[in-house]
């Protein structure tokens, strides 16, 4: 159904629809080619891992200790909050950095580092390129011109402290060595903070090899964190690091590599509106600049600025967690409070609640997020692709798309109302959170927004592939879990084709396009483990599936529970405006489903 132009948005009739999908899974040993109905996508690899795209959490250096950090993450648990990584700042070390755990804050690192293990937490540590002067291994170092500019050191924030030589093959093996005593702790990756722009303190830095280039160092720093780590421990293995940070949002500098930043943070911010803005305008410029993937300090690093007791309002911190589950990395920590319980009042969940549903959302978008970022790599693109002017020096338009088939517009004050102007284009827009409302491209609308949810809009027709393991974010339940979910709403005319990349895998292949009859046909190109749910919305109910590669109509079962049981099937859901949702089974041989209405 396309609207008359003007029609704008409100309920809007569901079609029905011919659905024809098709999903292999091959056997334990490869099928030969002449078997397949559609071969395996053979997709490149995701070069990271995709714990990147999912919950962190962390306490400032003044707070963290080994008690503190794992009081956090069980209390997340006891909240049914899922977390994937906890951070662990700068006050792990006993001198910076000398990679030494502090003792009186770490006792048993190895201990705590397991523990989060067990849980199913990563661990990253701070650290940086500079070993200070009080550090043991500081005279080690000087002594043998291990560091930039024989040794001179520059005041930073944690001190006075000298730059480690990447172009000295004998002070970069030293070095690895002081890295070894954590990584052989096992840990995770790293949180590489952001002191090589001290190194313009030198004017023209002088190496082992000659004379350094402005940007030259940092890549440097970051890359061989990145390397080294990922040489020692593994492609599971990450850094977080800066993409762009700025000077009071005047002066952009461009810190790591693009192809390091898989999970940037767009550096400290007040915890204010005002701190919001300036993070979407280092994620604005980092997009512009090519980074892939980053997200930023929910609610502000800083402690300035922000109400007693907690250090930032309610308010703002719900509209700058909600954004940032719809950014590849959502993390939360900092100066003050960040935990989501310590803003409700009395005997309310609401904050608690509301946090827990876009936690789950963000986890849910993992492959969607894995997809767009590999390929963003690969092309020296964004996920983030930001409605505003490239270019443009005063930044006012903070809307962007996530990846093709997602749009965001971020509530940026305390108001529960905002203008919304919608990409322009022939897309449909409909809204994450009620499927009946669809917006034009290039409309222009009053959205009305309470604080328990977000401006969030998927293209229309779009196959968003999805993870799901509740039914907190309506996707799904906990059946689902055993499945790639495939979600179509209000499936259009134009042929649609998605990839779905994985971290181990040949990754998926997923088309549909309208026949000449006017039905649709999906394919799913093979797969030796994956299992797909195909769930369609605002559809009529179908009179019958046909599996076409065997001849046999699936089985109509009164829920998805039932088809589960039987390994396939299909079931229709009372939602409004219709729900179908498809288990096609094995498929070692090919699935073709036909649904006729």
């Amino acid at each position: 159904f396309i609207p008359p132009a003007g029609m704008g948005s409100g309920a809007l009739p569901c079609v029905s629809l011919l659905v024809l999908v098709v999903v292999l899974v091959s056997a334990a040993s490869p099928l030969l080619p002449e078997t397949y109905i559609v071969p395996p996508a053979h997709l490149a690899e995701a070069p990271y891992a995709d714990w990147a795209h999912k919950h962190w959490v962390w306490h400032d250096a003044g707070y963290a200790n080994q008690t503190t950090l794992l009081a956090l993450v069980h209390d997340y648990l006891a909240h049914d909050i899922p977390v994937a990584c906890v951070n662990v700042d700068s006050s792990w070390q006993a001198k910076y950095n000398d990679f030494l755990f502090n003792e009186q804050r770490y006792p048993s690192p190895k201990t705590m580092i397991d523990e989060f293990h067990s849980l199913g937490v990563k661990v990253i540590v701070w650290a940086t390129s500079m070993v200070n002067k009080d550090a043991p291994t500081f005279d080690e170092a000087k002594n043998n011109k291990y560091f930039l500019e024989f040794g001179k050191t520059v005041k930073w924030w944690h001190g006075t402290g000298a730059f480690i030589d990447y172009w000295n093959p004998e002070a970069l093996k030293w070095w690895h060595g002081q890295l070894d005593k954590v990584l052989d702790l096992g840990i995770d990756g790293w949180k590489c903070d952001g002191t090589d722009p001290y190194t313009l303190e030198f004017i023209v830095p002088i190496s082992h090899k000659g004379p350094l280039w402005p940007h030259e160092y940092g890549h440097a720093y970051y890359s061989d964190f990145f390397d080294y780590t990922r040489q020692k421990r593994g492609k599971d293995t990450l850094i977080m690091a800066r993409p762009v940070d700025s000077y009071k949002s005047l002066f952009f500098w461009s810190f790591a590599p693009q192809r390091v930043i898989t999970s940037g943070w767009v550096g400290d911010q007040d915890p204010t509106f005002d701190g919001f803005a300036a993070a979407m305008k280092n994620m604005i410029h980092s997009s512009w600049r090519g980074y892939a993937c980053f997200g930023s300090d929910i609610g502000g690093y800083r402690s300035s600025g922000g109400p007693k007791p907690l250090g930032r309002t309610k308010e703002l911190f719900t509209r700058w967690y909600q954004q940032g589950a719809f950014v590849p990395l959502m993390e939360n920590g900092g100066n003050n409070e960040h935990r989501p319980w310590m803003f409700d009042e009395g005997t309310s969940t609401e904050v608690t609640d509301t946090y827990r549903k876009f936690v789950t959302l963000h986890h849910e978008l993992v492959p969607y997020f894995l997809t767009h970022g590999t390929q963003a790599l690969e092309t020296g693109t964004s996920v983030m692709v930001p409605m505003e002017q490239r270019g443009t020096l005063i930044i006012e338009n903070f809307d962007y798309r996530l990846g093709p088939d997602i749009f965001v517009a971020p509530m940026m004050t305390e108001k529960t109302v905002r203008t919304i102007k919608f990409p322009k284009g022939a897309d449909q827009w409909v809204d994450w959170w009620d499927h009946s409302r669809v917006f034009e491209g290039g409309m222009t609308v009053d959205y009305d927004c309470p604080f328990d949810k977000f401006p969030v809009f998927h293209r229309a027709g779009s196959i968003l592939p999805l993870h799901v393991t509740n039914a907190l974010a309506d996707h799904g339940d906990e059946t689902s879990s055993e499945y790639l979910t495939l979600l179509v709403v209000r499936p259009g005319e134009q042929h649609k084709k998605r990839e779905v990349r994985e971290t181990s895998g040949p990754g998926l292949l997923v088309e549909y396009e309208r026949t000449d009859k006017g039905n649709l046909e999906f394919s799913i190109s093979a797969h030796p483990t994956v299992k797909c749910m195909l769930r369609l919305r605002c559809v009529a109910p179908p009179r019958a599936v046909h599996d076409l590669g065997t001849q046999t109509a699936l089985v109509q079962h009164p829920d998805i529970s039932t088809a589960h049981t039987h390994g396939m099937g299909w079931t229709v859901l009372p939602e409004a405006g219709g729900e179908v949702v498809i288990l096609p089974g094995r498929g070692d041989r090919g699935v073709h489903l036909s649904l006729s209405f």
